[in-house]
């Protein structure tokens, strides 16, 4: 599948289509982990442009965190210990595939 493909099926579909690297929960924990502050920072500027108060409520909305309370969601960015730790964590690294996905289309596309 050539590069411009992926990106569009990533943008389309979402990442749980299924994409090396961002399939399997040990695989997006490490990535999350490895990329939290820019993950955050990218997330930061979403919520701000939703209108959002916090990282917290930003992310109550995404559909992959439906189920889970506001303190489950904290917890999971905030508690190594935390249950809700790697499905929070999973969800970031999906949100980071798929934006970064729609940012670089974009630039092909517009050839910014």
């Amino acid at each position: 599948m050539e590069f411009h493909e992926t990106l569009y099926n990533v943008r389309e579909h979402g990442a749980d289509a299924g994409y090396n690297g961002f399939t399997y929960n040990a695989d997006t924990y490490c990535f999350t982990r490895d990329n939290l502050s820019a993950i955050l920072d990218e997330l930061r500027g979403v919520a701000d442009d939703c209108g959002n108060e916090t990282l917290t409520d930003c992310l109550s909305g995404f559909r992959r965190l439906k189920g889970l309370a506001k303190s489950e969601i904290e917890a999971g960015l905030m508690d190594d210990e935390s249950e809700s730790r790697v499905q929070v964590y999973n969800t970031l690294a999906w949100f980071a595939l798929e934006t970064v996905a729609s940012q670089l289309e974009s630039e092909m596309i517009y050839d910014i």
